[in-house]
């Protein structure tokens, strides 16, 4: 029994893990688990695109959204909060659907970025 449930708890990490993506060694780029860092690329990218200095970024969480039940949960898209020095308070996100594609950017709770939709 005490091996499947050390099992069992090995499976969330991974997940935990892509939740609470730390920066670690470069501040700029959060921890992702996909394979390439792919999520890094396009949100780097994204923040390119929108006169973001890479130097402004401390971290990078990425955050799952699923809709369902247990049994028919289903991956919906992947918002990536990006803490900047340049926001006393808030972050940017970027959402983007489960491959990847952005589908919006927008601030939240006082951070403001030139050219980019702030909400409450």
């Amino acid at each position: 029994m005490f091996r499947q449930l050390v099992e069992c708890s090995m499976r969330t990490v991974p997940w935990a893990i892509a939740v609470l993506a730390l920066a670690i060694g470069n501040p700029a780029v959060g921890q992702s688990r996909s394979k390439d860092s792919s999520l890094d690329q396009i949100v780097l990218a994204e923040l390119d695109r929108v006169a973001v200095p890479r130097d402004t970024v401390t971290k990078i969480l990425y955050q799952r959204r699923t809709s369902g039940g247990d049994n028919t949960r289903r991956l919906t898209g992947i918002d990536a909060w990006v803490t900047l020095t340049t926001c006393e308070e808030g972050s940017l996100i970027i959402g983007m659907d489960p491959r990847g594609n952005v589908r919006e950017v927008y601030t939240r709770r006082g951070c403001e970025v030139a050219g980019v939709e702030s909400t409450c």
